[in-house]
């Protein structure tokens, strides 16, 4: 009982930072920040657009270079993720992008956490998750390249 409690308060302080983390995006005024990320954005916005429409594949997109592939060069899984955080923020795409950037700091949170009950080191795994997201290289794919799929 005692572990539930503890992985229930590590879960929702996990969720507190999400939200700051969203706040603090928000409020630097500079998001989406890097060089690839309005390409992934876009890529999202296409594939909630087509959803809609009921596509739920789109192969091709007439709009981007007369005519793209728009699934070719990066997994489609993020793009898709993209699209369910732009579906969760009411079709705003820039919200969405604050919404996935929570979803990828908690997520990848909860694995560290996994791995720590797992691994029986609860207290380490807690803190590993905090921590991941915010190793350098990490902020830059994220901020600084833009490359939301990695």
């Amino acid at each position: 009982m005692k572990r539930t409690l503890q992985i229930i308060s590590i879960l929702l302080l996990y969720l507190l930072m999400a939200g700051l983390l969203m706040l603090m995006i928000y409020r630097n005024g500079k998001y989406p920040a890097g060089s690839d990320t309005m390409f992934h954005v876009y890529r999202g916005d296409v594939i909630y657009q087509s959803i809609k429409a009921g596509n739920w594949f789109p192969l091709l997109d007439p709009t981007w270079y007369n005519g793209a592939e728009i699934l070719r060069y990066w997994a489609p899984f993020p793009a898709y993720c993209l699209a369910l955080c732009q579906f969760l923020a009411g079709g705003d795409l820039f919200a969405g992008y604050l919404w996935f950037c929570a979803a990828v700091f908690f997520l990848g949170a909860c694995v560290w956490l996994r791995i720590g009950i797992v691994r029986k080191r609860f207290a380490l795994g807690a803190f590993l998750g905090i921590l991941w997201f915010f190793m350098p290289n990490n902020l830059f794919a994220l901020f600084g390249e833009g490359n939301l799929a990695r």
